[in-house]
């Protein structure tokens, strides 16, 4: 299975911009399944905190790794473009 670093510079190099919130739901959409089985089923809003905390695992991810940069106005791309 894929890994968030990876879906996001795939769909980065598809597309070459793009706003963190496609770029997140992009990963969402392959990986969704796979965090589902990390739920906490007794946790009040289980999903929804899930989702926050992913978000900002993405953008840790995105900050740290040296491949993406952040552009002016907010989109992120790879930095080989």
């Amino acid at each position: 299975m894929k890994t968030m670093i990876v879906l996001a510079k795939e769909i980065l190099e598809k597309e070459r911009e793009m706003e963190f919130e496609k770029i997140f739901s992009h990963i969402q959409e392959k990986l969704q399944e796979k965090w589902n089985v990390s739920l906490n089923a007794n946790e009040e809003n289980a999903i929804e905190n899930l989702l926050v905390k992913k978000r900002g695992e993405l953008y840790r991810l995105l900050t740290v790794d040296s491949n993406f940069k952040r552009l002016n106005d907010g989109r992120w791309t790879l930095k080989k473009y």
